[in-house]
């Protein structure tokens, strides 16, 4: 699915103020006063799947526990340029206190990082059930159900790799003087 980009903002300062505690005692007190929020989603033309869909596909096991990443890169050198400047900006127009917290996310609807796989053909051993797990979770065996299950199982990783590309639309793509400053 199509990946999203997001960037975050929040800008803050301290402020100290005096209380009084119940016996009377003064003290300073130094409070965090969050000021300003800004959110934007990074926009961009085309985006391509560049997954290795061969993934543990012959390690020996008909279910493989695969642990999955992701990772974003980019179609070309403009489209990075682009993606460089737009953050700048993004953080330029948004720096409004004395303190900033900058975020970025990427994420990619039903991006799960731990799945099974179960080869063509495989059927799941009986006891590898929900219901045979929460008997075992009343009868306080989900140690040994866990062994038995790492046993019976293999693993994996799999990296979804998504490249972005930006077609220009207006953009001054190799204007690199923004990403000096």
């Amino acid at each position: 699915s199509r990946p999203e980009i997001k960037w975050t903002m929040q800008c803050y300062h301290y402020e100290r103020r005096r209380e009084r505690d119940s016996d009377g005692t003064e003290r300073w007190k130094e409070t965090r006063v969050d000021t300003h929020h800004a959110t934007m989603y990074f926009h961009y033309d085309e985006w391509e799947d560049k997954s290795d869909t061969a993934v543990a596909r012959n390690n020996g096991y008909l279910i493989t526990r695969l642990t999955h990443s992701k990772r974003l890169e980019f179609a070309d050198h403009e489209t990075e340029l682009v993606y460089q400047r737009e953050m700048l900006r993004f953080k330029n127009l948004n720096n409004q206190d004395t303190h900033c917290e900058f975020n970025e996310s990427f994420d990619i609807n039903g991006f799960k990082e731990n799945t099974l796989m179960i080869q063509e053909g495989a059927t799941v051993p009986s006891w590898m059930n929900f219901g045979v797990y929460s008997l075992f979770s009343v009868l306080l065996l989900t140690v040994p159900y866990r062994i038995a299950f790492c046993h019976c199982t293999g693993e994996g990783t799999f990296t979804v790799v998504k490249s972005i590309k930006c077609l220009g639309h207006g953009r001054n793509i190799h204007d690199a003087n923004l990403l000096a400053q």
